[in-house]
């Protein structure tokens, strides 16, 4: 019998961007019987996870009462075009109808700083006239192209953007400064992605420093420059954690949901996992109640001292 969900916490979303790669067809169903078990219902995929396979092996699951967000991509040389956006628009649209599914929210995956938004809105709007989905959502935006994409939608009495997804974690919190303002402002509701940081915040790379030093994703600049120089620290703060019987995952996790600037109305945190143990272990943190007080601490001097103004921006 599933748990009830609890609406005094921040939703847990699954992030279903290994379906099609790490997760084979097969097995993913597991995934999504997880997290129904827990009280959760909502799911995240986009047209560019898996390969583009996450979405075709998502839809063809038993959902149950799930609901999907999903995501459209600029993809060169249309990018956000009005053609390219009916088109993909259209494409999630069917393959959902297909399976008796709506799309939830659409989320403009990234920026198209080439393209008008006046196209791309216009074809939004009249997607969602059309009923293809049922709210707009933003992801990797600057807050100052969130306030001109919203304002414009609005002026012109067209859907408007009402979920922000961003990168948001206990040692990037680059988004508190100006984008949390913007959605205050906007009344707009915040996903966020990334909770363990890449895999930074997790016992296996805080433990052996050859993981980190080895795997391509932490010679990317987006991760290197963002955690790699708080590793030392971060170190630290897990043998704090560990002397309390918490892992460095489970700290991250109930940080974010108890301690941070998320609210219990915004959209969800999202925990992806390749392996349905990993999923189990996200959501049982997730349901923990508050951390210390000195493991709070520690983070939060972690960020200010050492973290605060050079971590690289919060948009693409």
């Amino acid at each position: 019998m599933p748990s009830p969900p609890d609406s005094s916490r921040i939703p847990a979303i699954y992030g279903t961007s290994f379906f099609g790669t790490k997760v084979a067809a097969a097995d993913a169903q597991s995934f999504i019987d997880a997290l129904v078990r827990t009280g959760g219902s909502r799911l995240d995929t986009a047209q560019r996870y898996g390969n583009g396979a996450s979405e075709n092996v998502l839809v063809g699951l038993n959902l149950g009462n799930c609901t999907v967000d999903t995501k459209i991509f600029p993809t060169p040389p249309d990018g956000f075009s009005s053609a390219a956006v009916r088109d993909s628009v259209e494409r999630s649209r069917a393959l959902f109808a297909e399976h008796g599914l709506k799309i939830n929210v659409l989320y403009l995956h990234a920026p198209d700083r080439e393209t008008s938004i006046e196209g791309t809105l216009e074809a939004l709007n009249e997607a969602h006239r059309a009923g293809a989905f049922e709210e707009l959502g933003l992801s990797n935006f600057y807050a100052w192209e969130v306030g001109e994409i919203v304002g414009y939608a609005r002026a012109k009495g067209w859907v408007a953007p009402s979920v922000y997804q961003g990168q948001y974690n206990a040692i990037d919190r680059t988004v508190e400064e100006e984008l949390f303002p913007c959605l205050k402002k906007y009344n707009m509701r915040f996903a966020a992605y990334s909770p363990l940081a890449g895999g930074i915040l997790t016992t296996a790379y805080l433990s052996d420093p050859e993981m980190i030093r080895t795997n391509p994703r932490f010679q990317h600049p987006r991760y290197k420059d963002r955690y790699t120089t708080a590793i030392e620290k971060l170190r630290g703060i897990r043998e704090l954690t560990e002397s309390k019987g918490i892992t460095i995952e489970e700290a991250a996790t109930r940080w974010l949901v108890h301690h941070s600037a998320l609210r219990a109305s915004d959209h969800g945190i999202l925990y992806g996992a390749s392996k349905v143990g990993q999923l189990e272990t996200s959501l049982a943190n997730h349901a923990k109640d508050p951390l210390p007080e000195d493991i709070v601490t520690a983070l939060e001097d972690l960020w200010v001292n050492e973290l605060k103004g050079k971590t690289p921006t919060y948009a693409l």
